[in-house]
């Protein structure tokens, strides 16, 4: 069980740190290549695909600790019921856009997949790129999941701020 909470707890963001560490380190060393003389060619194209599935994995983190950027002014005027109400109604809108992008993200990455086109540097399938959009976003809707029901089980009485402080 323990090993369960751990993975719900950290998952994002130790995919997150990995794909930085990698990051960097193919960034800095294509760049110490290149002072010597030597250009690395694969190095821009993982540093890319490196950062594409950060980008997705890190919408799963957001929704996650509820930092989606949002104009919340208003909401943070209402009663505690009124934004009970516009959180679950906001993790409902990110839970069906979840879903579209994860049918949708699937289908493009099982083309890809099936056509067999590869990277020029890495000759890595396409398709495992175009997957970091369906994991994403399908990490992202059971992450809205879990806060549709933390609300539901909280009702609108609880805060409706999480640990950060920033409201939901």
């Amino acid at each position: 069980m323990k090993i369960i909470k751990a993975i719900d707890d950290k998952l994002e963001y130790w995919i997150m740190v990995l794909l930085s560490i990698v990051t960097v380190v193919v960034v800095f060393t294509q760049v110490v290549c290149r002072v010597t003389g030597q250009a690395l060619p694969w190095s821009e194209e993982l540093a890319r695909y490196c950062f594409i599935w950060m980008i997705c994995i890190g919408t799963s983190y957001a929704v996650k600790l509820n930092k989606l950027t949002s104009v919340d002014m208003l909401v943070n005027l209402t009663r505690p019921k009124v934004r009970w109400i516009i959180a679950i109604c906001v993790n409902l809108v990110i839970l069906v856009f979840s879903a579209v992008v994860v049918y949708y993200g699937a289908k493009s990455s099982a083309i890809m997949l099936h056509y067999g086109q590869t990277s020029p540097a890495l000759s890595i399938p396409k398709g495992y790129i175009y997957l970091s959009a369906p994991v994403g976003f399908g990490l992202a809707g059971i992450r809205a999941i879990q806060n549709i029901v933390r609300l539901a089980r909280g009702g609108y009485e609880q805060t409706t701020t999480n640990q950060e402080g920033s409201a939901i």
